[in-house]
């Protein structure tokens, strides 16, 4: 995930941007934000980490599928781009993430 106008937090570290990976991270986690500028955005992208240590992303056939949120919930269903045809069942990787707005 990366941050355009802002840092983020994610245990002790602070930094606009963070690699995330399913096989060294906690099952559920929390970013916080820390700080924000005016039209900051987040994004989130799948990647995928190959026996020799070289990381893709945007590969060939990568894609996400987003499921409409529901009261700040979402899914992010990816396909990691490998073989000769779309994973059309986005489930090579599900993440869900959920919004929870400072009061």
């Amino acid at each position: 995930m990366k941050g355009y106008g802002g840092l983020l937090r994610l245990g002790e570290s602070e930094s606009p941007a963070f690699r995330v990976w399913m096989d060294t991270a906690h099952p559920s986690f929390t970013v916080e934000v820390v700080s924000i500028a005016d039209g900051a955005e987040v994004q989130f992208s799948n990647m995928w980490r190959q026996a020799d240590g070289r990381e893709d992303e945007w590969l060939n056939n990568y894609g996400m599928l987003i499921a409409a949120p529901v009261e700040d919930d979402f899914v992010l269903r990816c396909s990691d781009g490998y073989g000769l045809a779309l994973n059309q069942a986005f489930d090579d990787l599900v993440v869900r993430i959920r919004l929870v707005r400072a009061l």
